[in-house]
């Protein structure tokens, strides 16, 4: 069974989500660039 991790986190009044699993992490704004992080090839970005 797969597991994921859901956050979510207000700066002024936009928030930024995030979501990983063992493998992936995406984080998403609503200003800024959105990011995925292949965690298996990027050990550095968890």
């Amino acid at each position: 069974m797969q597991q994921h991790v859901f956050s979510e986190y207000y700066h002024s009044l936009d928030p930024c989500r995030m979501v990983f699993d063992k493998r992936f992490k995406y984080i998403h704004t609503e200003e800024d660039v959105c990011e995925l992080y292949d965690l298996d090839n990027d050990p550095w970005s968890r």
